[in-house]
């Protein structure tokens, strides 16, 4: 009962922004688009915008010109229509394809694309009447309105400050012939655009970072959904203790089982035991097998007994060996002498058939 009045104060954490990027949640602002497509009016009007005007007004006469001939009936009306859609579209590529272009790349800055099947699943708490209005009348939505009024005053002041030259000239321009009219209208987008743009950085840089702060706070975390989300992720704490331990008891059942294959096993005679296994004709070193303390090595000394594998006590040796030698690996140099006395004491008993001038020769 407590985890349901419990407040989100935690910084979501690295698996939570994951999340809810697979999701489609991701911070974008629509500022940044609305920067884009200004500084792409002001290249492209300035760049090609006179070749578009040019080529749109030459299909308008020749389409002025043809109209007399063309009949139009049932069948010729969607070929001709679409003819002047396409050759229309044709015209206008450059404006057209280079807002299209300013828009992707404005898209791509802000991160990189994410495709969320998640995110075009209908939510049906958004159709409800209640939450709705919850929504209406939520902080952000206030945010949103007020940043909405202040943007629309500080263009509006720009755009009649850029105005201000040319309130004479502008009855004047409706007499005037096309392309006069718009090389007017062009100068006066070029003034615009040029006082627009600085303002619209200003605007795309707050809004982006407002909005990467908002979308953060949305994904805050409550201690006990961070202790649910560690448990996903590393596993219950209890759960992997008991993992270990059943990885510990096969690892030791197996070690236990190669004391048979031993050569000699070494004691401390209680409290250590290390088993040997060396085959002179296919082993470079003896190799230690298995090794254990207090009850590990009362339980080796018991396999050893019952299997026949000659136990002998060396106090020294068995502590070093239990230090410094890990399972599965050939012993030190520096014990090569120790172990070869051992071995061949072992074949002056006839506890050991193999050679021992392997280990003597080392």
């Amino acid at each position: 009962m407590a985890d349901e009045f419990e407040q989100k104060q935690e910084e979501p954490t690295a698996r939570k922004l994951e999340k809810a990027r697979e999701e489609g949640q991701v911070a974008r602002s629509r500022e940044v688009g609305s920067l884009f497509f200004l500084l792409a009016a002001l290249l492209l009007f300035g760049s090609v915008g006179h070749s578009v005007l040019v080529g749109l007004e030459n299909q308008m006469e020749q389409g002025f010109v043809e109209a007399p001939s063309i009949r139009l009936t049932p069948d010729s009306i969607g070929p001709f229509l679409g003819k002047i859609l396409w050759n229309t579209l044709k015209t206008g590529f450059p404006l057209w394809g280079g807002f299209l272009a300013a828009s992707i790349l404005a898209f791509l800055l802000q991160g990189p694309p994410v495709w969320s099947v998640k995110a075009l699943v209908p939510k049906w708490d958004r159709v409800s009447p209640v939450k709705g209005m919850g929504r209406l009348f939520s902080g952000r939505s206030v945010i949103e309105l007020a940043k909405y009024l202040v943007k629309v005053l500080l263009v509006m002041f720009v755009v009649l400050w850029s105005l201000k030259g040319d309130w004479e000239r502008l009855p004047s321009l409706q007499a005037a012939g096309v392309h006069r009219f718009f090389g007017a209208l062009t100068g006066f987008l070029r003034d615009a655009l040029y006082r627009l743009i600085p303002l619209f950085v200003v605007i795309a840089i707050l809004d982006f970072l407002l909005q990467r702060i908002q979308l953060n706070r949305s994904l805050r975390m409550t201690r006990s959904e961070i202790r649910e989300e560690f448990k996903e992720t590393e596993g219950d704490p209890h759960v992997r203790s008991r993992i270990r331990s059943i990885q510990r008891a096969m690892a030791r059942r197996r070690m236990m089982a190669k004391v048979k294959t031993a050569t000699v096993v070494v004691t401390n005679p209680t409290h250590f035991a290390v088993a040997i296994r060396y085959e002179p004709m296919t082993m470079a070193a003896p190799v230690v097998v298995a090794k254990g303390q207090d009850e590990v090595a009362l339980n080796i000394r018991k396999i050893a007994r019952e299997a026949r594998v000659p136990v002998m006590e060396n106090p020294p040796l068995a502590r070093t060996l239990y230090a410094a030698c890990p399972l599965d690996r050939e012993i030190p140099v520096e014990f090569y002498q120790a172990v070869a006395e051992i071995l061949s004491l072992l074949y002056e008993r006839g506890h050991w058939e193999g050679m021992t001038h392997g280990v003597h020769e080392r």
